[in-house]
């Protein structure tokens, strides 16, 4: 199963989804994919952590730290944070889990 959280306004799509359904992309006609965030190395240690979750993209700003000041210290934190944060930016409600 994959978790897909998305949100269609007016014909548009916007949401989260998983790597495993870009094939099903693919077959879409008019198909776009924008990249809303980035989770990256921070191999200077800003804020103590190794991980910074750039939202820019999203118009969120980049974040050394949770919800919780805490730094991101392993990457998982930092993905988890960046799904958080674009579920509240891009205003996306529940999921749903769909077959692959």
């Amino acid at each position: 199963m994959t978790t897909v959280r998305l949100r269609v306004k007016r014909g548009r799509a916007v949401g989260i989804h998983s790597d495993a359904l870009v094939p099903y992309y693919a077959r879409m006609p008019g198909h776009v994919l924008s990249r809303a965030s980035h989770v990256e190395p921070d191999n200077e240690h800003r804020e103590g952590g190794n991980w910074v979750v750039d939202m820019g993209p999203s118009k969120g700003g980049v974040h050394y730290k949770d919800e919780e000041g805490r730094p991101f210290l392993k990457r998982q934190d930092a993905l988890a944070f960046e799904i958080r944060e674009l579920t509240r930016l891009l205003k996306l409600g529940g999921t749903e889990d769909v077959g692959t």
